[in-house]
């Protein structure tokens, strides 16, 4: 309960703890009529909160979406250097939702577990947490469990937990361990042995071998690329699901 609700509670003894729309809009009508009271408790501290408070909140507000809560802009985890749109767009979206499984939702699961972190604002802002994040979406996933009640139930929450973390263990744990596509070619031991022969030493053995290793090589990169794009093309088909 806000200190404003409970300022105008301790005026009015009789405010609702909950209502309707129209309750609530029927307890408002009784109480203007109380003007000396419904001023103290509604129209003063109104006036109070734009003229001192609002000002300051705006100011604070300026500052920190500047400085700490950078919303607008996207860090990703490439090292510098350049890299051609397709690689920056596909670490900025995973990049982005491993910030939002280790950071807002292990908050989430720090939350509503009751415990509390060294330093609350500190963890909110700095703090990540795999651990957490995945704790929380596996209790997501839960909530699809056909044997709970159907009001605790909700099947589409789970199924979207499900597919936010499969496609971070993808990133995290898949992707980074993909064999390397010169090794898995044998691209690598074709150019060790070109160091060894002479140029004009078996020519057209080195010519099949090399032929051979490059096409593999391509079929292979073709195949990271094609599953790059599927994934994400599933980050975006969640989006909608990105939220605490």
């Amino acid at each position: 309960m806000s200190i404003k609700t409970k300022f105008k509670r301790w005026f009015f003894q009789d405010m609702p703890q909950e209502a309707t729309w129209d309750e609530w809009r029927d307890w408002e009508d009784k109480a203007r009529k109380k003007k000396v009271r419904w001023f103290l408790a509604d129209t003063f501290p109104f006036w109070c909160w734009k003229t001192f408070i609002n000002p300051f909140e705006k100011a604070k507000s300026w500052l920190r979406y500047r400085t700490v809560d950078r919303y607008h802009t996207i860090k990703t985890t490439l090292k510098p250097g350049y890299y051609d749109m397709d690689t920056r767009l596909l670490y900025a979206m995973f990049d982005m939702l491993v910030d939002f499984v280790e950071l807002e939702k292990a908050w989430m699961n720090v939350v509503f577990t009751k415990r509390k972190p060294w330093s609350g604002w500190g963890r909110t802002h700095w703090w990540r947490s795999r651990i957490e994040g995945l704790s929380y979406l596996e209790w997501e996933i839960g909530l699809g469990d056909p044997n709970l009640p159907e009001e605790e139930r909700h099947e589409q929450q789970a199924k979207n937990a499900q597919e936010i973390k499969y496609l971070y263990t993808w990133w995290k744990d898949v992707r980074p361990n993909r064999p390397d596509p010169a090794k898995v070619s044998g691209w690598d031991n074709v150019c060790d042995k070109w160091n060894i022969l002479s140029d004009k030493d078996n020519f057209e053995e080195k010519k099949s071998e090399v032929d051979a290793a490059l096409k593999k090589q391509d079929e292979i990169e073709k195949e990271y690329e094609d599953e790059d794009t599927r994934m994400m093309k599933r980050l975006i088909d969640v989006r909608k699901a990105l939220w605490t």
